[in-house]
């Protein structure tokens, strides 16, 4: 639509406020992240408040509507016609051009207020799901690196036992221990090895420690079973988490989300009407509706201040 439009000998290029797909339910406001409509918000509430002149379901509908900071708007539609010699019904798509600039700034109203409650209780759902994740990764990560630790003060304690005036208390004891050691090593990648923390966490927790040759020699006096040869020769150990070795990146992040405070969600006085004329609010659960004011409800001091502005707080994802 946008091509066949610049082609049209009365284009101008414009400075877009608002893009909407009817066909995919999307808006779009001061060209931030699109925001997909629900399903029971557009059929209970978006289409019966469009004016019959603007969009009639399965007759005359919108596909494309742009609004421009000018008041002005471009509406792509379509019309079902009916082909009495083929006795058929295709779609006509033309450009609708009638309306006022009153009417078309209630289409943006519309969506700018739609718009805004989808991305905001967006935002507010990622925030709880990453907490929930981050409490996750804390356990995940933890496990790997508690793991670590214990495999380096087995390697630790038992150094003494590569020193060169070592005594072997039966033959053949020193290698066992270079065995063992490498075994050790060989136990827990590397942590940017694995595809998630949860996968990190998985190996961990399906790990089994090898018997140090002296527990080997418990178990077998006569040595008579391979080292490590065994099932039984493997032992499960389980520990308690600790949070003391997070790495600092995602402290940094976990603090943003633990942390984090929503703003007031300011729009303009028509679309927090039309917010509560259509009880919008109910479609919207998981948004604090107490965050979102009109801009006829701030003093003057909070108008004039960039960070409360619609437009800044479109500026998220």
């Amino acid at each position: 639509m946008t091509q066949e439009y610049i082609n049209r000998k009365d284009a101008t290029f414009k400075n877009t406020i608002l893009e909407v797909n009817m066909a995919e339910q999307l808006a779009v406001l001061h060209n931030y992240t699109a925001a997909k409509i629900d399903d029971a918000v557009w059929t209970e509430k978006v289409l019966p408040k469009l004016n019959p002149q603007w969009h009639i379901a399965g007759k005359d509908e919108i596909e494309y509507f742009i609004y421009y900071t000018d008041g002005s708007y471009i509406c792509q539609k379509r019309r079902l016609r009916t082909d009495s010699e083929n006795n058929s019904q295709y779609w006509k798509t033309y450009w609708y051009e009638d309306a006022t600039p009153a009417q078309s700034k209630e289409v943006y109203e519309l969506f700018s207020a739609l718009f805004t409650l989808t991305k905001e209780e967006r935002r507010t759902n990622w925030v709880k799901e990453s907490k929930k994740l981050f409490d996750y990764q804390y356990y995940y990560e933890a496990k790997w690196r508690k793991m670590r630790m214990q495999i380096d003060e087995m390697l630790l304690y038992s150094d003494w036992r590569m020193l060169a005036d070592y005594e072997e208390e039966f033959e053949g004891e020193l290698e066992l221990w270079k065995t063992w050691r490498k075994r050790l090593r060989e136990l827990l990648p590397d942590l940017d090895t694995f595809e998630s923390n949860y996968k990190a966490f998985e190996h961990v927790s399906k790990t089994k420690y090898p018997l140090d040759p002296n527990m080997y020699v418990k178990k077998y006096p006569n040595r008579d079973v391979e080292y490590l040869s065994t099932d039984d020769q493997f032992d499960k150990l389980d520990f308690n988490v600790s949070t003391d070795f997070v790495s600092k990146n995602i402290m940094n992040i976990s603090d943003f989300v633990n942390n984090y405070n929503q703003e007031d969600i300011v729009v303009t006085q028509k679309a927090y009407e039309l917010m509560n004329e259509l009880e919008l609010f109910n479609y919207f659960p998981a948004l604090d509706k107490t965050l979102v004011k009109p801009e006829s409800a701030l003093t003057p001091e909070e108008q004039n201040n960039p960070s409360t502005s619609e437009t800044d707080n479109n500026n998220y994802a």
